[in-house]
Protein backbone atom coordinates (compact mmCIF):
# COMPACT_ATOMS: atom_id res chain seq x y z
CA UNK A 1 0.00 0.00 0.00
CA UNK A 2 1.33 3.41 -0.70
CA UNK A 3 2.51 5.81 1.39
CA UNK A 4 -0.08 8.62 0.81
CA UNK A 5 2.82 11.03 2.47
CA UNK A 6 5.28 10.08 -0.48
CA UNK A 7 5.69 10.69 -4.28
CA UNK A 8 5.93 8.01 -6.33
CA UNK A 9 9.03 7.19 -8.18
CA UNK A 10 8.04 8.57 -11.59
CA UNK A 11 11.65 7.38 -13.40
CA UNK A 12 12.06 4.22 -11.67
CA UNK A 13 14.79 3.26 -13.53
CA UNK A 14 18.44 4.59 -13.31
CA UNK A 15 20.34 6.52 -15.77
CA UNK A 16 22.83 9.35 -16.07
CA UNK A 17 22.36 13.20 -15.56
CA UNK A 18 23.79 16.13 -18.13
CA UNK A 19 25.51 18.69 -17.46
CA UNK A 20 26.61 20.93 -20.49
CA UNK A 21 28.96 24.59 -19.95
CA UNK A 22 28.70 26.83 -22.49
CA UNK A 23 31.93 25.86 -24.44
CA UNK A 24 31.45 22.12 -25.00
CA UNK A 25 27.34 21.20 -25.27
CA UNK A 26 28.57 16.91 -25.68
CA UNK A 27 29.67 17.17 -22.32
CA UNK A 28 27.97 14.07 -20.03
CA UNK A 29 28.39 13.37 -16.18
CA UNK A 30 27.10 10.43 -14.05
CA UNK A 31 25.27 12.33 -10.97
CA UNK A 32 24.55 10.24 -8.09
CA UNK A 33 24.93 12.35 -5.32
CA UNK A 34 22.37 14.49 -4.14
CA UNK A 35 24.32 17.41 -2.72
CA UNK A 36 23.04 20.83 -1.12
CA UNK A 37 24.76 24.04 0.52
CA UNK A 38 24.98 24.26 4.37
CA UNK A 39 23.30 27.75 4.42
CA UNK A 40 20.04 27.06 3.00
CA UNK A 41 19.48 24.14 4.63
CA UNK A 42 19.76 25.72 8.10
CA UNK A 43 17.69 29.08 7.50
CA UNK A 44 14.04 29.13 5.30
CA UNK A 45 15.53 30.90 2.48
CA UNK A 46 13.04 28.88 0.59
CA UNK A 47 9.60 29.01 1.18
CA UNK A 48 6.57 26.63 2.16
CA UNK A 49 4.61 28.03 -0.34
CA UNK A 50 4.44 30.44 -3.08
CA UNK A 51 1.82 32.96 -1.97
CA UNK A 52 1.82 34.99 -5.24
CA UNK A 53 -0.85 37.58 -3.71
CA UNK A 54 1.86 38.41 -2.14
CA UNK A 55 4.02 39.97 -4.87
CA UNK A 56 6.79 42.08 -3.60
CA UNK A 57 6.28 41.60 0.19
CA UNK A 58 8.98 41.46 2.17
CA UNK A 59 9.98 39.43 5.15
CA UNK A 60 12.63 38.81 7.55
CA UNK A 61 14.08 36.30 9.28
CA UNK A 62 16.73 36.06 12.35
CA UNK A 63 18.91 33.79 14.26
CA UNK A 64 21.68 34.74 16.45
CA UNK A 65 23.52 36.98 14.33
CA UNK A 66 22.33 36.51 10.96
CA UNK A 67 19.48 37.53 9.19
CA UNK A 68 17.63 37.17 5.62
CA UNK A 69 15.36 39.44 4.07
CA UNK A 70 13.44 37.55 1.34
CA UNK A 71 11.59 39.80 -1.07
CA UNK A 72 8.54 38.38 -3.23
CA UNK A 73 8.75 38.86 -7.04
CA UNK A 74 5.64 39.03 -9.34
CA UNK A 75 4.96 35.16 -9.01
CA UNK A 76 5.58 34.94 -5.33
CA UNK A 77 7.94 33.30 -3.19
CA UNK A 78 10.36 30.32 -4.48
CA UNK A 79 9.38 27.34 -2.51
CA UNK A 80 10.96 24.29 -1.45
CA UNK A 81 10.02 23.02 -4.44
CA UNK A 82 11.19 25.39 -6.54
CA UNK A 83 15.09 23.92 -4.86
CA UNK A 84 14.86 21.28 -7.04
CA UNK A 85 16.64 23.36 -9.70
CA UNK A 86 19.27 24.47 -6.88
CA UNK A 87 19.89 20.91 -5.99
CA UNK A 88 20.66 19.45 -9.70
CA UNK A 89 22.71 22.76 -10.48
CA UNK A 90 24.74 22.20 -6.74
CA UNK A 91 25.16 18.47 -7.36
CA UNK A 92 26.37 19.05 -10.96
CA UNK A 93 28.89 21.57 -9.87
CA UNK A 94 30.18 19.32 -6.75
CA UNK A 95 30.62 16.68 -9.75
CA UNK A 96 32.93 18.76 -12.01
CA UNK A 97 34.43 20.23 -9.27
CA UNK A 98 35.77 17.42 -8.18
CA UNK A 99 36.69 15.95 -12.23
CA UNK A 100 38.81 19.48 -11.58
CA UNK A 101 36.79 20.80 -14.04
CA UNK A 102 36.28 24.59 -13.90
CA UNK A 103 33.05 26.20 -12.74
CA UNK A 104 31.16 29.27 -12.47
CA UNK A 105 27.63 30.60 -12.40
CA UNK A 106 26.85 30.16 -15.72
CA UNK A 107 25.80 26.32 -16.52
CA UNK A 108 23.33 24.88 -18.63
CA UNK A 109 21.75 22.03 -17.64
CA UNK A 110 19.75 19.22 -19.57
CA UNK A 111 16.11 19.87 -18.54
CA UNK A 112 14.53 15.53 -19.23
CA UNK A 113 17.87 14.64 -16.85
CA UNK A 114 17.41 17.40 -14.44
CA UNK A 115 13.39 16.41 -14.40
CA UNK A 116 14.61 12.59 -13.52
CA UNK A 117 16.64 13.98 -11.02
CA UNK A 118 14.67 15.23 -9.03
CA UNK A 119 11.34 12.55 -9.45
CA UNK A 120 9.73 15.82 -11.67
CA UNK A 121 6.59 15.23 -13.89
CA UNK A 122 7.94 14.49 -17.20
CA UNK A 123 4.53 15.28 -18.94
CA UNK A 124 3.63 18.99 -20.38
CA UNK A 125 1.83 20.10 -17.29
CA UNK A 126 5.29 19.44 -15.56
CA UNK A 127 7.36 21.33 -17.59
CA UNK A 128 4.84 24.21 -17.63
CA UNK A 129 5.44 24.04 -13.62
CA UNK A 130 9.53 24.10 -14.40
CA UNK A 131 9.15 26.88 -16.44
CA UNK A 132 7.07 28.96 -13.22
CA UNK A 133 9.58 27.29 -10.55
CA UNK A 134 12.34 29.30 -12.66
CA UNK A 135 10.53 32.46 -12.44
CA UNK A 136 9.59 32.38 -8.96
CA UNK A 137 13.83 31.72 -8.42
CA UNK A 138 14.34 34.71 -10.43
CA UNK A 139 11.99 36.90 -9.11
CA UNK A 140 13.12 35.85 -5.68
CA UNK A 141 15.44 38.47 -3.92
CA UNK A 142 17.55 37.80 -1.04
CA UNK A 143 19.30 40.36 1.59
CA UNK A 144 21.30 38.48 4.04
CA UNK A 145 24.52 38.52 5.75
CA UNK A 146 25.17 34.61 6.39
CA UNK A 147 28.67 33.79 5.01
CA UNK A 148 29.15 31.72 2.28
CA UNK A 149 32.80 30.18 1.23
CA UNK A 150 34.27 31.43 4.06
CA UNK A 151 33.95 35.24 2.85
CA UNK A 152 32.71 36.89 5.84
CA UNK A 153 31.40 40.17 7.43
CA UNK A 154 29.56 40.84 4.11
CA UNK A 155 25.87 41.94 3.44
CA UNK A 156 24.96 40.14 0.04
CA UNK A 157 21.89 40.69 -2.14
CA UNK A 158 21.30 38.69 -4.70
CA UNK A 159 18.08 36.93 -6.54
CA UNK A 160 18.36 32.67 -6.46
CA UNK A 161 18.60 32.37 -9.61
CA UNK A 162 20.35 35.77 -11.20
CA UNK A 163 18.83 34.90 -14.68
CA UNK A 164 18.02 32.17 -17.11
CA UNK A 165 17.07 31.17 -20.68
CA UNK A 166 16.08 28.57 -22.51
CA UNK A 167 15.22 27.24 -26.37
CA UNK A 168 12.01 27.19 -27.86
CA UNK A 169 11.13 24.42 -30.43
CA UNK A 170 10.29 25.24 -33.93
CA UNK A 171 6.84 23.99 -33.45
CA UNK A 172 6.12 26.40 -30.73
CA UNK A 173 5.97 23.62 -27.91
CA UNK A 174 7.04 25.30 -24.26
CA UNK A 175 8.91 21.58 -23.85
CA UNK A 176 13.03 23.16 -24.22
CA UNK A 177 15.97 21.08 -24.32
CA UNK A 178 18.29 22.76 -22.00
CA UNK A 179 17.85 25.56 -19.48
CA UNK A 180 20.89 28.14 -18.91
CA UNK A 181 21.63 29.33 -15.75
CA UNK A 182 22.98 32.24 -13.87
CA UNK A 183 22.95 31.80 -10.19
CA UNK A 184 24.16 33.97 -7.63
CA UNK A 185 27.77 34.17 -6.11
CA UNK A 186 27.03 33.82 -2.95
CA UNK A 187 26.03 30.55 -4.00
CA UNK A 188 29.19 29.60 -6.08
CA UNK A 189 31.15 30.71 -2.90
CA UNK A 190 29.68 28.09 -1.14
CA UNK A 191 29.99 25.38 -3.45
CA UNK A 192 33.87 26.32 -4.15
CA UNK A 193 34.30 26.58 0.07
CA UNK A 194 32.82 22.86 0.09
CA UNK A 195 30.38 24.31 2.16
CA UNK A 196 28.07 21.31 1.23
CA UNK A 197 26.46 18.09 2.68
CA UNK A 198 25.27 14.85 0.41
CA UNK A 199 21.57 14.50 1.40
CA UNK A 200 19.44 11.46 0.10
CA UNK A 201 17.98 10.96 -2.41
CA UNK A 202 14.97 9.76 -1.27
CA UNK A 203 14.09 13.82 -0.24
CA UNK A 204 12.62 14.02 -3.67
CA UNK A 205 10.01 11.15 -2.71
CA UNK A 206 8.82 13.61 0.13
CA UNK A 207 5.38 14.98 -0.78
CA UNK A 208 5.16 17.75 1.87
CA UNK A 209 6.89 21.24 1.69
CA UNK A 210 6.61 21.34 5.42
CA UNK A 211 8.22 17.78 5.68
CA UNK A 212 11.25 18.66 3.39
CA UNK A 213 11.93 21.72 5.01
CA UNK A 214 12.28 19.45 8.19
CA UNK A 215 14.39 16.65 6.56
CA UNK A 216 16.44 19.62 5.67
CA UNK A 217 17.13 21.26 8.75
CA UNK A 218 17.85 17.32 10.44
CA UNK A 219 20.18 17.10 7.61
CA UNK A 220 22.15 19.92 8.52
CA UNK A 221 22.02 19.38 12.34
CA UNK A 222 22.40 15.51 12.97
CA UNK A 223 24.61 14.72 10.67
CA UNK A 224 26.66 11.80 12.56
CA UNK A 225 25.25 11.68 15.71
CA UNK A 226 22.82 9.21 16.44
CA UNK A 227 19.80 11.11 17.32
CA UNK A 228 19.06 15.52 17.99
CA UNK A 229 16.55 16.88 19.82
CA UNK A 230 15.22 20.25 18.69
CA UNK A 231 12.31 22.56 20.95
CA UNK A 232 9.20 22.70 18.85
CA UNK A 233 9.24 26.48 18.62
CA UNK A 234 12.65 27.13 17.31
CA UNK A 235 11.91 23.52 15.06
CA UNK A 236 8.87 25.97 13.64
CA UNK A 237 10.68 28.95 13.25
CA UNK A 238 13.89 27.50 11.18
CA UNK A 239 10.80 25.91 8.89
CA UNK A 240 9.72 29.76 8.22
CA UNK A 241 6.23 28.62 9.05
CA UNK A 242 3.77 30.85 10.97
CA UNK A 243 0.98 28.17 11.58
CA UNK A 244 -0.67 27.60 14.75
CA UNK A 245 1.39 24.98 16.77
CA UNK A 246 -1.71 22.94 16.84
CA UNK A 247 -1.19 22.65 12.89
CA UNK A 248 2.49 22.11 13.04
CA UNK A 249 2.53 19.89 15.50
CA UNK A 250 0.06 17.48 13.17
CA UNK A 251 2.86 17.13 10.91
CA UNK A 252 5.17 16.42 13.28
CA UNK A 253 2.68 13.49 14.45
CA UNK A 254 2.05 12.59 10.80
CA UNK A 255 6.22 12.02 10.58
CA UNK A 256 5.67 9.52 14.23
CA UNK A 257 5.75 5.90 12.70
CA UNK A 258 6.25 6.75 9.13
CA UNK A 259 8.95 5.99 7.01
CA UNK A 260 8.83 9.23 5.53
CA UNK A 261 12.03 11.03 6.31
CA UNK A 262 15.35 9.38 4.75
CA UNK A 263 17.52 7.98 7.67
CA UNK A 264 15.27 9.18 10.62
CA UNK A 265 12.61 8.42 12.90
CA UNK A 266 11.15 11.50 14.49
CA UNK A 267 9.19 11.55 17.81
CA UNK A 268 7.14 14.35 19.46
CA UNK A 269 8.30 14.10 23.63
CA UNK A 270 5.48 15.79 26.08
CA UNK A 271 7.91 18.58 26.66
CA UNK A 272 7.13 19.96 23.33
CA UNK A 273 10.62 18.68 22.00
CA UNK A 274 11.08 16.97 18.80
CA UNK A 275 13.73 14.45 18.62
CA UNK A 276 14.88 12.73 15.59
CA UNK A 277 16.87 9.84 15.61
CA UNK A 278 18.99 7.93 12.41
CA UNK A 279 17.37 4.14 11.86
CA UNK A 280 19.80 1.38 12.57
CA UNK A 281 22.28 0.52 9.96
CA UNK A 282 24.89 -2.18 9.31
CA UNK A 283 27.81 0.23 9.94
CA UNK A 284 26.20 1.20 12.72
CA UNK A 285 26.88 -2.32 14.29
CA UNK A 286 30.38 -2.83 13.03
CA UNK A 287 33.47 -0.99 11.91
CA UNK A 288 35.52 -3.03 10.14
CA UNK A 289 39.22 -2.21 8.76
CA UNK A 290 41.28 -3.46 5.79
CA UNK A 291 44.80 -2.47 5.45
CA UNK A 292 44.63 -3.23 1.74
CA UNK A 293 42.70 0.75 1.43
CA UNK A 294 45.00 2.39 3.84
CA UNK A 295 47.56 5.14 1.71
CA UNK A 296 48.25 9.28 2.19
CA UNK A 297 45.53 11.67 1.82
CA UNK A 298 45.28 12.69 -1.86
CA UNK A 299 41.80 12.13 -3.07
CA UNK A 300 41.39 11.99 -6.70
CA UNK A 301 38.48 12.52 -8.62
CA UNK A 302 37.42 8.93 -10.03
CA UNK A 303 34.54 8.01 -11.83
CA UNK A 304 32.38 5.40 -9.82
CA UNK A 305 31.94 2.30 -11.85
CA UNK A 306 31.18 -1.40 -10.92
CA UNK A 307 33.91 -4.32 -10.35
CA UNK A 308 32.26 -7.22 -12.76
CA UNK A 309 28.45 -7.84 -11.20
CA UNK A 310 29.31 -5.96 -8.21
CA UNK A 311 28.26 -2.57 -7.78
CA UNK A 312 29.60 -0.40 -4.69
CA UNK A 313 27.21 1.97 -2.84
CA UNK A 314 27.93 4.24 0.40
CA UNK A 315 24.71 5.54 2.18
CA UNK A 316 24.17 8.67 3.32
CA UNK A 317 24.33 7.64 6.78
CA UNK A 318 27.96 6.60 6.40
CA UNK A 319 29.31 9.55 4.36
CA UNK A 320 27.90 11.83 7.32
CA UNK A 321 30.19 9.61 10.23
CA UNK A 322 32.96 10.03 7.44
CA UNK A 323 32.88 13.40 7.76
CA UNK A 324 33.90 13.26 11.16
CA UNK A 325 37.64 12.36 10.36
CA UNK A 326 37.46 14.25 6.98
CA UNK A 327 36.09 17.82 7.80
CA UNK A 328 37.66 20.18 5.71
CA UNK A 329 37.96 17.62 2.90
CA UNK A 330 35.79 16.93 -0.20
CA UNK A 331 34.52 14.13 0.92
CA UNK A 332 32.67 13.62 -2.51
CA UNK A 333 36.24 13.02 -3.99
CA UNK A 334 37.51 10.83 -0.54
CA UNK A 335 33.99 8.86 -1.58
CA UNK A 336 35.16 8.40 -5.38
CA UNK A 337 38.79 7.28 -4.44
CA UNK A 338 37.57 4.73 -2.12
CA UNK A 339 35.50 3.10 -4.67
CA UNK A 340 38.14 2.66 -6.83
CA UNK A 341 40.26 1.01 -4.57
CA UNK A 342 37.50 -1.27 -3.71
CA UNK A 343 37.18 -3.02 -6.74
CA UNK A 344 40.65 -4.31 -6.37
CA UNK A 345 39.20 -6.19 -2.75
CA UNK A 346 36.95 -9.00 -1.75
CA UNK A 347 33.05 -7.51 -1.48
CA UNK A 348 33.24 -6.40 2.27
CA UNK A 349 30.58 -7.58 4.72
CA UNK A 350 29.66 -4.30 5.58
CA UNK A 351 30.87 -1.68 3.00
CA UNK A 352 29.61 1.60 4.84
CA UNK A 353 31.92 0.52 7.85
CA UNK A 354 34.86 -0.49 5.40
CA UNK A 355 34.34 3.21 4.16
CA UNK A 356 34.21 4.93 7.48
CA UNK A 357 37.22 2.85 8.87
CA UNK A 358 38.87 3.77 6.15
CA UNK A 359 38.36 7.53 6.00
CA UNK A 360 39.25 7.46 9.63
CA UNK A 361 42.68 5.74 8.96
CA UNK A 362 43.74 8.09 6.19
CA UNK A 363 42.46 11.10 7.22
CA UNK A 364 42.54 11.88 10.80
CA UNK A 365 44.49 14.66 11.94
CA UNK A 366 45.12 15.73 8.11
CA UNK A 367 44.28 18.88 6.74
CA UNK A 368 43.54 19.31 3.04
CA UNK A 369 46.93 21.20 1.31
Amino acid sequence: MRNRLLLPDRHPVGDFFVLDNLFDVSLKSDVSLLRSDVASLEHPIFKLSSRKGDKEKLERYEHGDYYIELRAGPEGFATIFDKDIWYYAISNLIRRQNNMEAIGQTIRIMVHDLMKFTNRDPSGDGYDRLEAAVDRLAGTRVKTNIPTGGVVDEVTNFGLIESYKYPRRKNGAKRSDYLELVLPKWLLNAIEGKDVLTMNMKYFNIRKAIHRQIYEIVCKHCGYQENWKIGLELLKKKCGSSQANKHFISYIRELEGNDVLPDYEVTLERNNMVLFTKRPTKSAKKDATSPALASGPSPQPVKATTSGERKILISSDAIERAKVWAPRWDIGAIEQQYIARAHNLETAFDEDARFVAWVKSVYKGNTPP
